[in-house]
């Protein structure tokens, strides 16, 4: 798909950006935790990354796939608006390269780790984007699907199917007996 994907922002977007953060917990239909084309002071943020306090905690910006992420007009809004608001982690990404940027200053438009997930190896990348970008990190406490709010929605969807199979039942036992 690379050549679709090096002429739109946006279909790198779907085809690889929010299947990643998918896999790290995000839920991407969560207002509450993802917030898209965020509007900062001075730019806007292709993704705003919330923890459970309502608090912005990880700013991506996304880019057409293969473009030149060294370009640091890029984030150099970003970097002003995070060091303002206090967030400390911000990433520049065309899906396939993840720039981070978590030590910076005014001027200082280096980023901190550089992934590239077509080179470097797979289980390093993996790690670092677990212990660094997982939802977990953000939403301590929050029942996952395991142990949690699905499990409890599906139990009470198999309860009230039975339910309604029961009320099926004596409804039809009525019926016949009339």
């Amino acid at each position: 798909y690379q050549g679709r994907l090096s002429k739109s922002e946006a279909s790198t977007r779907v085809a690889l950006i929010d299947p990643l953060l998918k896999a790290l917990g995000w839920d991407t239909s969560n207002p509450n935790m993802i917030e898209f084309e965020k509007t900062l002071p001075q730019s806007r943020a292709d993704y705003a990354l919330y923890n459970q306090e309502n608090k912005i905690q990880v700013i991506i910006e996304a880019k057409a796939l293969g473009v030149n992420l060294g370009d640091k007009t890029f984030v150099f809004n970003l970097i002003m608006y995070a060091i303002a608001a206090g967030i400390k982690d911000i990433y520049l990404t065309d899906g396939v390269i993840w720039e981070h940027y978590s030590d910076f200053t005014p001027g200082n438009v280096i980023s901190s780790k550089t992934i590239d997930i077509t080179k470097d190896n797979l289980l390093d990348c993996a790690v670092y984007m677990i212990n660094e970008l997982d939802a977990a990190k953000f939403w301590q406490g929050i029942p996952n699907s395991e142990n949690g709010i699905n499990d409890q929605l599906s139990k009470q969807i198999l309860d009230l199917r039975s339910e309604i199979s029961n009320l099926k039942q004596a409804l039809s036992v009525l019926q016949t007996a009339t």
